[in-house]
């Protein structure tokens, strides 16, 4: 799909009167998170990977086998798609300012962009895949896990590397998150353990 599409996704429209929420299982969906009712369903034509919405609600980001792309909510369309180096996106995540996404990949690249343009912003590549991303509350900082349990931490825009940590207790980890204002990381490991 070229970037800037006006091609729709599918032609179901969701309703804007309601709030959404994602499931990345089969296409992507968008659905009534009281009711839990199908509001619109975008078929992309490939494996879904990853979603992250935008803080502001507007955009789905999905990570797909193929790139990742914007849908626009509000009319089903894509809005963009990032070409990138990985041939399969596992994670994506908005920065807090809506200014920013950021795709990591199979191959350890972890790329920025600006939703609007397209434009690639930076660039650097991890030493393992990307398992996890998640940006502190000011986007100045973005952090990323990678496939050998460690998670960094990368001052932003030149990706200055402030600290990494090792952390791995029992199993692979899979999952990372920051609290309000940063104060505390948790991880969450393949053998149970959070």
């Amino acid at each position: 799909t070229p970037a800037n599409s006006d091609e729709a996704a599918t032609p179901t429209q969701p309703n804007n009167d309601n709030p959404l929420i994602a499931a990345p299982a089969g296409p992507a969906t968008a659905g009534n998170a009281s009711s839990l009712s199908l509001l619109g369903q975008f078929d992309l034509d490939s494996a879904v990977r990853s979603l992250s919405w935008s803080p502001d609600g507007r955009h789905i980001a999905i990570g797909t086998n193929k790139s990742a792309t914007l849908l626009e909510i509000a009319s089903g369309r894509i809005s963009n798609t990032f070409d990138t180096a990985s041939l399969t996106q596992l994670k994506l995540a908005w920065s807090p300012n809506v200014n920013d996404i950021a795709v990591g990949g199979a191959d350890g690249a972890i790329s920025v962009y600006d939703p609007a343009s397209g434009q690639l912003i930076q660039s650097l590549s991890a030493p393992a895949q990307i398992r996890d991303l998640v940006w502190l509350e000011d986007g100045q900082y973005l952090g990323a896990l990678d496939g050998d349990d460690n998670f960094q931490l990368w001052e932003l825009p030149k990706f200055n590397l402030l600290k990494k940590w090792s952390l791995r207790l029992a199993g692979p980890v899979y999952d990372v998150d920051w609290s309000n204002a940063a104060v505390r990381l948790a991880s969450s490991e393949g053998t149970g353990y959070v």
